[in-house]
């Protein structure tokens, strides 16, 4: 489910992502035209949701080695990740190019 905190505590529930295998912590943020993105760590994708109603708006599984969990996107509108993968440093920065989601 997506939910929304306010700074006194209170959880609203927003909706449900219907998000698959939610079983690993992943990534959450805006980028600069207020679309929010969340990372699934789990399967290498990356999900654009409704921050209204937390929908899937869409949907892209990332290729490369370096991906995930952790996503920002930075004041150029460029999303980054930090991996957390065997075979690289843990915190392994990143690109993902949002044009062919790849790093």
């Amino acid at each position: 489910e997506l939910v929304k905190i306010k700074g006194d505590g209170t959880v609203t529930v927003i909706g449900n992502t219907n998000i698959p295998n939610l079983y690993k912590f992943g990534g959450l943020d805006f980028d600069n035209q207020g679309n929010l993105w969340f990372l699934n760590g789990a399967n290498k994708t990356l999900y654009k949701l409704n921050p209204n109603t937390g929908a899937i708006v869409e949907q892209h599984v990332l290729s490369g080695a370096n991906i995930g969990p952790s996503i920002s996107f930075n004041k150029s509108n460029q999303l980054f990740t930090v991996n957390e993968i065997a075979n690289y440093p843990e915190g392994t920065l990143s690109q993902i190019d949002l044009s062919s989601f790849a790093n």
